[in-house]
């Protein structure tokens, strides 16, 4: 089985990022989301192990100091981070993983996994992403201007990434997210496993079986060649009857080829005997007026 894709996605705060990664995951089953660990208490809703690990603060510096952790970062006054440990675990599977983290832990994680594949998610402007924010109804003045200030500094950083999506129509922007996954599963370099396979079914050159049973006036399954069937020698592509005929078309439309006997470019025209009689009789008749 084939290794999944990571795919690294950072927003400001108010961008819409996590809205647009749960339509995401729920429209692509072959997508999942890496679950982060954080010190932030759980928001309404939020269940321990689906939307975060939920840690205290010694636990977390403690399995940072081991090691377990790709990234973490203090967002917030909150440390979040990803365990190395369930990317891994979750690439292995074969499926697209989803990390949603800001650009400090996308620095990290491209340290480490240099394929991640980085979006970044930008509001259509300053004016919306101060109505989003306020209207969330959960933060304080102070948070909300802390937010602002953040969210400038962290827009400055949508360079760093492979892909940049300006959320203004949210069905629109999930399009393009799930455009730039389906692009990512189609590059050469992924598909390099699956193209070698085809080659290697590929029969060796000169050794065409269908080319060779053709050529001897077979068809596979279907006993001899019929006559028009057979390949010329000048082409080798088989007499069809769509080209190579010469009809001489009479008054009406209508002539009889006898190519097929082996007759070259012979054609009678059955019309255009009738009217050649005719005039015969007439030239006779006249003459015969004249003797008289």
């Amino acid at each position: 089985m084939h290794e999944g894709i990571l795919f690294i996605v950072s927003a400001p705060s108010g961008a819409g990022k996590t809205s647009l990664v749960k339509a995401l995951l729920e429209r692509d089953p072959h997508l999942a989301l890496s679950v982060s660990v954080t010190t932030r208490p759980p928001r309404p809703g939020e269940r321990d192990g689906v939307h975060y690990h939920f840690r205290d603060l010694p636990t977390l510096r403690a399995e940072i100091a081991a090691g377990a952790f790709i990234e973490y970062a203090e967002v917030y006054g909150n440390l979040y981070g990803t365990r190395e440990a369930d990317v891994r675990l979750g690439l292995r599977s074969g499926r697209g993983l989803i990390l949603e983290i800001d650009w400090q832990g996308a620095r990290q994680v491209r340290a480490r996994f240099p394929q991640a594949v980085g979006v970044f998610i930008l509001p259509p402007s300053w004016a919306e992403l101060e109505r989003r924010l306020c209207g969330r109804g959960t933060d304080s003045e102070a948070v909300i201007a802390r937010r602002l200030a953040e969210a400038r500094a962290d827009m400055a950083h949508w360079s760093e990434y492979d892909y940049v999506v300006i959320n203004d129509h949210f069905n629109a922007t999930l399009a393009d997210l799930a455009a730039i996954v389906a692009a990512e599963r189609l590059r050469a370099g992924r598909r390099r496993g699956q193209v070698e396979r085809l080659f290697a079914d590929l029969p060796p050159v000169g050794l065409d079986h269908s080319s060779d049973q053709t050529q001897a006036g077979t068809r596979r399954g279907r006993g001899p060649l019929l006559p028009e069937e057979r390949p010329t020698a000048a082409t080798g592509c088989r007499n069809d009857g769509s080209a190579g005929r010469n009809y001489d078309q009479g008054p009406a439309g209508l002539s009889v080829s006898l190519e097929s006997a082996g007759i070259w470019s012979l054609s009678l025209s059955v019309f255009r005997f009738p009217f050649f009689v005719t005039r015969c009789l007439k030239s006779i008749n006249q003459e015969r007026k004249t003797a008289n």
